[in-house]
């Protein structure tokens, strides 16, 4: 609630307070808070030091960076999701693949569009 009223202190403050019961959900409503907010840094921060992603968490992460201009960042978090660098590999679905394709029609590398 804090975060969609953009107020991120507060925000953070309650989901520091859950220590160690932070729950993946928790997770990426705060992240979600971030990315709404355009705190891109510290949605990138959050994103990094979460215990467990999800494909939620993935995916905001993508559509934020192609929103912000960032196509190549949101392909690199694409590529690392499926290679399991971040622990296990996670499937993608139609929602992760949109936005993969929206970022590939930003690059002007049309090999790395391909």
């Amino acid at each position: 609630m804090y975060n969609k009223c953009s107020d991120n202190g507060r925000a953070q403050k309650v989901f520091e307070s859950w220590l160690p019961e932070r729950h993946v959900p928790m997770w990426n409503s705060m992240l979600s808070g971030y990315i709404n907010n355009g705190l891109i840094e510290d949605a990138k921060v959050l994103f990094e030091d979460m215990p467990e992603k999800t494909i939620i968490s993935w995916t905001s992460m993508m559509t934020r960076y192609v929103q912000k201009d960032l196509p190549e960042e949101g392909l690199n978090l694409l590529a690392k999701m499926y290679s399991g660098e971040e622990g296990s590999r996670i499937e993608g679905n139609c929602l992760t693949f949109i936005v993969a394709l929206e970022a590939c029609s930003h690059l002007t590398d049309l090999d790395k569009g391909k």
